[in-house]
Formats: C-alpha cells, sequence, structure tokens
C-alpha cells in the first residue's frame, strides 16, 4: 500500500482533528528517531546541583557550619564595647564575614567614619541602635535591619537605658580581622600609658585606619557624646 492508500484510510477512520493530531505525532516522532542525540549527563556532578544553582568555574563549594551560643570570645574595643567574631572570611571562601556588637547603655560608638570598600549590613537583635548616616539619625529597634553602603559617613551609639546587640555583616570583605587589631592596638597603647587625647595614640590610629580602607573624623565623636548624653 503507497503512502497516498495509507493516509486515505486514516482520513476515512478517524476523524478530521485526531488524524491531523495523530499525523503530526507521528511526523514528530518520525525527525527524532531521525537524530542523533548527544548523551544525557546527570545534572549531580562535580558539585552541581538539579535543584540549586550551580557554582561559577573555581568558586569553593561550602560546608555547614555551626556556632553554638556563647562559643566566640568577646573581643574589648572602647569602653563599654565588645565584639564577638561568629563567620570569617576563611569560613565563607571570602563571600563575607560577620560580627556580634555588644554595646552597653548610653554609650557611644565609634568616631564618625566612612569605609572606601566595604559595605556594612546590621541586624539589631536586642535593644535599639541609633544610627547617624550623614545628618540623619535613625533609630533600629530589635529586628531591625540597616544597610550602609561604603563612601557615607557613619556611626553609631546607644542612646537608650538597655543593652543592645546587633549583628555586622560585611559581604566579600574580611574586615572581621579589623577587630582584634584594634582591641590590640588600644591595649597597647594604654598599657604603656599612652592618653588617647595624645597625638601619638592618634598617628597610630590613623595608621590602622588607613590599613583597612577607612577615613575617621575623630573630632566629630565629642561633640555627639555631649549631645546625646553618651559615655
Amino acid at each position: 500500500m503507497s503512502n497516498q492508500q495509507l493516509l486515505q484510510k486514516l482520513t476515512e477512520v478517524l476523524p478530521r482533528r485526531k488524524f491531523l493530531q495523530t499525523a503530526a505525532i507521528g511526523a514528530t516522532a518520525s525527525g527524532l528517531a531521525a537524530c542523533v542525540l548527544p548523551p544525557i549527563t546527570p545534572a549531580v556532578k562535580q558539585g552541581i546541583s538539579a535543584t540549586k544553582p550551580a557554582t561559577k568555574p573555581g568558586d569553593v563549594m561550602l560546608e555547614p557550619i555551626y556556632i553554638a551560643p556563647h562559643t566566640t570570645p568577646e573581643i574589648p574595643l572602647f569602653p563599654g564595647i565588645t565584639v564577638e567574631i561568629k563567620l570569617t572570611h576563611t569560613q565563607t571562601a571570602d563571600r563575607f564575614s560577620s560580627v556580634e556588637v555588644a554595646v552597653a547603655p548610653k554609650t557611644m560608638g565609634p568616631a564618625p567614619h566612612l569605609h572606601h570598600a566595604l559595605d556594612e549590613i546590621m541586624l539589631v537583635l536586642e535593644g535599639e541602635a541609633s544610627v547617624l548616616v550623614g545628618d540623619e539619625v535613625t533609630v533600629i529597634k530589635t529586628g531591625g535591619w540597616h544597610l550602609r553602603p561604603h563612601g557615607i559617613v557613619h556611626t553609631f551609639w546607644n542612646a537608650s537605658d538597655n543593652p543592645l546587640r546587633f549583628i555586622d555583616m560585611y559581604p566579600n570583605q574580611n574586615f572581621e580581622e579589623f577587630f582584634p587589631e584594634l582591641s590590640a592596638l588600644i591595649g597597647g597603647l594604654m598599657s604603656k600609658g599612652v592618653s588617647p587625647a595624645s597625638a601619638e595614640f592618634l598617628q597610630a590610629m590613623q595608621a590602622l585606619d588607613v590599613k583597612w580602607g577607612m577615613t575617621v573624623y575623630y573630632d566629630q565623636r565629642q561633640p555627639l557624646v555631649e549631645k546625646y548624653g553618651l559615655m
């Protein structure tokens, strides 16, 4: 039986719509049979998952990390302020680092400063953080988030009568290493009897600022202490 005779026979048996569907399916199947398909490669291979985005070439696959409560040491900074390093840049393949900051009631933070490359993300865990960005003060309540992009002058303090705790996160930076250096520098200078008001103290602090890509306006800190009744 020729192809034409076969088609004629089908049109007699099938309604027109079903015939068209059958013809289309047959043509598709014939075309697929004529193709040489490449072998199917499983999605889960070399770190690639079928349910998660593939990593870029050269990326490191991260391992799960659990940081138990009260297991990270406190690093003293200024009077009334301590820092605990929670995640280091080495643990996250330089993707980000994170610290927890505790600030006593009525305590001023660092002098107004800016970071030339560092962005900061704050999450307040307890209390309220007063954050100065430029000339504007924003009160970040418990559970609130705050982004401080690089290149903007800012600082923070605790104006309340209750303790303040917050998480700071630093994308693509090893800024968590700054705090042990700062603590060691202040402790070393103080142990030598160097006054925080002296030129020697200021020069040492400014050298550390330059190392970590910061510009700090030390003369602006005391006016804020007096204006908001801080220590």
